[in-house]
């Protein structure tokens, strides 16, 4: 997409200080700009560089005054607050990147698919038997939605993304590219559960797994789901460990209290010992006893 000085200054409610005609397609930090990209100079320090910027346009406060010659390729769009400018710039941009219609070929929609008002699918993508792509949902290239998905209304899968069969994504979510939703799903029970999974690189995954894979609300996802056989002895590791810790704390304190008694009534101690072996003694031959039976 290209845009002229004059298309973007009338965007911005600003004013053109050069070429109105000059067209750019990409926007650029000020230091790293190139032919054909639009930039902006809104921090003082930075200024040394808009006298030697590759840009074609850069977006200055309206009341900038060069202290030195500017490049003569490039052209200056005057407005009141450039940072703010600037976003809005980017924010129009991100939505026109996204404001895409139809099918690209080839890719495979299975017939059995519903697909809302406004869906987009991108080239090489699969969408299988009882999908649910909810109006303006967005799929770029090379996603894989299995059976029984439902996207919601307005989410986007970035390029890669591969969701298992039977998992629910919800309105307004961004799934960032190489993202797996419902990893693993397919060779698991119903009732199987992804809660809480090894980290990966540092990060844990929160998901549920296979069929109630749901995302109900706005999110962004960029970690890929972790294997759920992982997950489930990841947790039976855990399970143990905490019932060896507790145990050790409970010999501990009946160790406490034992000494504690032993300080108090030192002349009852010995008598209790006496009866405890008297107990054990008992125990063991009511047990040999049982043997014998």
């Amino acid at each position: 997409m290209q845009f002229t000085a004059a298309q973007i200054a009338e965007l911005l409610r600003g004013e053109v200080d050069g070429d109105p005609q000059v067209l750019v397609n990409d926007l650029a930090k000020i230091e790293e700009a190139r032919s054909g990209t639009l930039t902006f100079l809104a921090n003082p320090k930075y200024t040394e560089h808009l006298y030697t910027t590759g840009a074609s346009i850069a977006i200055v406060e309206s009341g900038f005054s060069a202290l030195q010659p500017l490049p003569k390729r490039l052209t200056l769009i005057r407005v009141k607050d450039p940072r703010a400018a600037f976003s809005e710039l980017l924010e129009r941009y991100d939505r026109l990147r996204y404001d895409r219609k139809g099918i690209e070929q080839p890719s495979y929609v299975s017939p059995k698919a519903t697909l809302g008002r406004d869906v987009y699918i991108g080239t090489f993508c699969h969408i299988g038997d009882g999908v649910v792509l909810e109006d303006g949902v967005k799929v770029f290239p090379g996603c894989m939605i299995g059976d029984g998905v439902r996207i919601g209304k307005g989410s986007v899968l970035n390029s890669g993304v591969k969701v298992y069969h039977n998992s629910v994504i919800g309105a307004g979510c961004v799934l960032h590219s190489g993202v797996v939703i419902g990893a693993d799903g397919a060779q698991r029970r119903h009732h199987d559960r992804l809660g809480l999974a090894p980290r990966e690189q540092g990060r844990a995954v929160g998901a549920r797994q296979h069929a109630d894979t749901d995302v109900d609300r706005p999110h962004g996802a960029g970690v890929a789901t972790v294997d759920a056989g992982l997950a489930v002895k990841d947790a039976r590791a855990h399970h143990f460990g905490f019932d060896l810790v507790q145990d050790v704390l409970q010999r501990v304190v009946r160790r406490r209290l034992v000494h504690a008694f032993a300080d108090r009534f030192p002349h009852r101690l010995a008598d209790f010992r006496k009866s405890r072996a008297a107990r054990l003694l008992a125990g063991d031959v009511e047990g040999f006893r049982d043997r014998r039976r």
